[in-house]
Formats: structure tokens, sequence, C-alpha cells
């Protein structure tokens, strides 16, 4: 817990207590939800989206390429050929 987190140090202690009292109910690798499969009804002449994608920064193009590689491997995303799509949005996140 870094000093942004806009909590107080007692709040800090009893979260990282909290933490460490439930480890194992947290993982450092990102899952998928144990919920019951969802369904959309839509309306039958309605045409899907699909969105343009956006300039990724040469800068980070690597890091996206590495990213999107560790999520195929985890199996939390899969190549599709839908005619839904959304560009990603890449930020760097401040340290």
């Amino acid at each position: 817990m870094d000093s942004s987190s806009g909590l107080e140090n007692s709040q800090k202690n009893q979260l990282a207590d909290l933490l460490s009292k439930f480890s194992d109910v947290f993982s450092s690798v990102p899952g998928s939800a144990k919920v019951k499969g969802h369904s959309m009804s839509l309306m039958p002449d309605f045409i899907p989206k699909k969105l343009k994608p956006y300039h990724i920064p040469i800068a980070l193009q690597e890091e996206v390429n590495k990213q999107i590689n560790y999520l195929l491997q985890l199996g939390l995303i899969e190549p599709s050929e839908s005619e839904w799509a959304h560009p990603i949005v890449c930020l760097s996140k401040k340290d």
C-alpha cells in the first residue's frame, strides 16, 4: 500500500491485517468470476457496433502485447471474430 491510497496509517495497518488473515482467498493471478452464465435478448433489427482500434503509442505496444498474451495464457480472454468489438484503452499507471 502506497502513500497515495488515502488511508491513514491505522487504516493501512487494519487493511494489512485483514489481507494477511484472509490471504487464502486472494490470488496474485487474475481469475474469472464464478457466476452463472448470462444471456441478453436483443431486438431483431439491432446492428452490432464494431469500433476501429485506437492508436497504441509505440512506447506501450510491447507491454500491450505482453498483457494480451498473459491474459490469453490464463484463459481470461480468447480470440474472436465477433461483430461486436471495442478498442482497448492504454494508460500508464503512475508509480
